[in-house]
């Protein structure tokens, strides 16, 4: 559903929801997650004093999971993240949320974040952690399966990422950025109307950061381990390396949607889950 057009719940007036995560922030005065009108690269109480009317606007489910996945919502605000997907989820945002799958996780995380009394319990952080991540998951599995297969062609993703690989080892020192300045200038060098949902989720899975709105964690952690095998990147990040890499990963999910699956069969036992969402996993995904 485009950004412009809201649910209208009954008895209430219009609402509209933010799909763009980069315009959603923390209010730390009302415990809330806002839109504001402006973008982040500025101080919060600058972006907090532009925020729209919340009669009107809200952060959709999609824009606060992103968040969440991205790592930028600390520990002690997962509750009230939580609650702002449950509020946008009861207003009637469906965004993203086709399959009976889907529904029931983000109806969890609403009933979960309602029957909280102790936002700053790290054991109920950890169990609405765990249903958002499931969520994020099965959202993921609802883009993959709405995205034609056209776009999974090399074709269509491989020259816009051969030009950035390019341009990114040609900048002196590139390959000793931290990771997530590495994919930002990756980013940066493709142009905004190549910057699919596809070549988002190759970007983050060959720098180990960022989201992947393509894939559950479970299917990221597989075929991260598998790409970066068949390609050797781990002995060297050099131009043949990322191709390869983007090559292999770009070919598992070809061909995940041809035989017409919606995941790549990543599995990941509860404790692995639970040790990836608590940082304690001895090779953790960085978003």
């Amino acid at each position: 559903m485009p950004e412009e057009k809201g649910q209208k719940a009954p008895g209430r007036r219009k609402i509209r929801f933010e799909r763009h995560s980069s315009q959603v922030v923390f209010d730390p005065a009302t415990s809330d997650f806002v839109v504001t009108w402006t973008k982040c690269g500025i101080p919060d109480s600058e972006r907090l004093a532009a925020r729209r009317d919340p009669r009107k606007w809200i952060p959709s489910v999609s824009a606060v999971s992103t968040l969440f996945d991205r790592g930028c919502i600390p520990q002690n605000r997962i509750v009230f993240a939580a609650r702002a997907i449950g509020r946008a989820w009861n207003a009637g945002d469906r965004d993203s949320l086709d399959t009976e799958e889907s529904k029931k996780a983000a109806e969890l995380v609403a009933d979960l974040s309602s029957m909280c009394v102790d936002p700053e319990s790290e054991s109920v952080a950890m169990d609405i952690g765990q249903a958002m991540r499931h969520l994020i998951d099965e959202m993921a599995a609802v883009r993959f399966a709405s995205l034609p297969c056209e776009e999974f062609e090399e074709s269509a993703v491989m020259p816009a990422l051969e030009k950035a690989a390019g341009e990114c080892l040609g900048v002196e020192g590139f390959e000793s950025w931290p990771a997530v300045a590495k994919r930002r200038r990756f980013m940066f060098c493709l142009n905004r109307r190549e910057r699919s949902e596809v070549k988002y989720t190759l970007v983050s899975l060959l720098f180990d950061t960022g989201s992947c709105p393509l894939l559950s964690l479970s299917d990221r952690r597989m075929l991260r381990m598998q790409a970066m095998r068949e390609s050797r990147l781990s002995e060297g990040m050099t131009y043949r390396s990322i191709c390869d890499f983007f090559r292999y990963a770009l070919s598992k999910m070809r061909n995940a949607k041809e035989s017409g699956r919606c995941k790549l069969g990543g599995i990941m036992s509860q404790q692995q889950l639970v040790d990836c969402l608590s940082g304690s996993d001895s090779s953790p995904i960085r978003y």
